[in-house]
């Protein structure tokens, strides 16, 4: 039977057979380490790309490097590009260079701010919230200024917690670091929305765990704090409360559980044990009423109302 060649057909069909599974088996791992899940799907893959080659009347390179350059970051950081036209990027600056407009000046006259106190500001922020270490930090972000300046020192930029005042002073400043400060420069001085600094600076500053801080809104993601030395804060809450009131308005800050200090309350002890004792309202209007015509007489009385802010120990 080998003599006349029985069985050899069946025998190179399975010779076949097994040349092609092992072909198969080496593309799935070739398709398996370059991130396909199969070989059936890489080449199809394949075939889709020189069916999009050849509509575009370009090579398959030419497809994948743009797929790439779209979908794949760059390796420098910056953003991809697609494949440049040497030529055509020459010839279009050489015309952007020919056709540029020539640039024109034009005297002007304004104002400037001249009494800036930029040295000695810069300075006072420096010796205050240098550490020992010689490391200085932002006072939004915590974090110790990113370098240092030519002199050695940290670098840092200042920036200001008032504008449009008369009076200005070393103290009007913090020091933030480059980020930070552009933030604030974008949010707060631009805008000039210093109010919410000003009204958190006019109370009385509080200790919180050994740190002296306001709250800000610099964009809508997070809340940040503006810390202090406790100096500092204090000579700004000066600073605030005398820009609020006139000179000729004096500010007494009363301690607490004292109402005998406070000379309306010795009016409101007049209201309800004299003015309006024994009176029973049958509505809120006639208790408004009432009250507004004790108030009408302490007014009119030369005496009494004088005699709140005596027995207060206050001066008129």
């Amino acid at each position: 039977m080998e003599a006349v060649g029985f069985g050899a057909s069946t025998q190179r069909a399975n010779e076949e057979l097994q040349r092609n599974e092992e072909e198969y088996r080496q593309q799935n791992d070739l398709a398996k380490k370059l991130g396909f899940g199969t070989a059936d799907v890489m080449l199809e893959l394949g075939k889709i790309f020189g069916e999009l080659a050849q509509k575009k009347g370009t090579n398959l390179e030419s497809i994948i490097s743009q797929i790439r350059n779209a979908h794949l970051p760059s390796v420098n950081g910056f953003p991809p590009e697609y494949p440049i036209d040497i030529d055509r990027l020459v010839q279009k600056a050489g015309e952007n260079i020919k056709n540029a407009p020539i640039t024109i000046y034009k005297t002007t006259e304004r104002t400037i701010r001249v009494t800036r106190y930029s040295a000695e500001s810069k300075e006072y922020l420096r010796s205050t919230y240098t550490h020992s270490n010689n490391e200085l930090f932002c006072q939004i972000c915590g974090k110790a200024m990113p370098f240092r300046d030519r002199s050695g020192n940290p670098y840092f930029e200042q920036q200001p917690l008032f504008c449009d005042e008369h009076k200005e002073h070393v103290e009007d400043y913090i020091a933030l670091c480059p980020t930070c400060s552009a933030k604030f420069d974008v949010y707060i001085v631009k805008p000039k929305k210093f109010e919410q600094i000003h009204q958190q600076l006019r109370i009385s500053p509080e200790n919180s765990d050994g740190v002296f801080a306001i709250s800000i809104e610099l964009d809508e993601q997070k809340e940040y704090t503006i810390k202090f030395a406790h100096s500092h804060i204090l000579f700004l809450h000066q600073i605030c409360t005398q820009r609020t009131h006139p000179d000729w308005f004096l500010v007494e800050y009363l301690p607490s559980y004292s109402p005998e200090l406070n000379p309306v309350e010795q009016c409101w002890h007049y209201m309800k044990n004299v003015a309006m004792v024994n009176f029973v309202p049958m509505c809120r209007k006639q208790l408004e009423a009432k009250a507004e015509e004790a108030v009408q007489a302490i007014n009119a009385d030369p005496i009494l109302l004088p005699s709140f802010f005596q027995h207060a120990k206050l001066k008129l």
